[in-house]
């Protein structure tokens, strides 16, 4: 798919052992996620997860520039606090210092569900925090969309 799309952009907010059965083991998912970043052009972008077991593998997979997430700390997104039940997030982009309140319409409370994800994405366009955050307030979840509040750090 990587060859046929040729992408310029990749974002890997995980690697979990979703679709195990088909992978065996969770390095394997990994190699397989590191394919897309891979295949990136120079000038490309990776999106990845800083708290993911697997970062320095697909980090090391990347051919150009790479934006960091995390719940954590130490990344150029990172979600400094939450409150899952009221889907509130305040993101913090490390090279601004800029930190910016936000709330979605749904719990996000998973490292992969967290607005620093498309805020990152957004952020890197160019696009204003204004214009993130009426995305983010407008955005409609799936009925399927769901989260768990233990699935947070503390």
């Amino acid at each position: 798919m990587c060859r046929l799309l040729q992408p310029n952009w990749g974002v890997v907010t995980n690697v979990g052992p979703v679709h195990i059965e088909f992978f065996g083991k969770l390095e394997s998912i990994a190699e397989e996620k590191a394919t897309l970043i891979r295949s990136l052009p120079p000038d490309g972008l990776a999106v990845l997860n800083r708290d993911d077991t697997f970062f320095d593998l697909l980090r090391s997979a990347a051919p150009g520039r790479v934006l960091t997430v995390s719940m954590r700390g130490n990344a150029d997104y990172v979600c400094r606090q939450k409150n899952a039940s009221r889907g509130e997030a305040m993101i913090e982009e490390t090279a601004s210092r800029e930190a910016f309140a936000l709330k979605m319409p749904l719990k996000v409370n998973t490292t992969s569900s967290t607005p620093c994800w498309p805020s990152a994405v957004a952020r890197a366009l160019g696009v204003a925090w204004d214009h993130i955050r009426y995305a983010m307030e407008a955005y409609v979840p799936l009925p399927f969309a769901l989260a768990r509040e233990d699935d947070w750090p503390v």
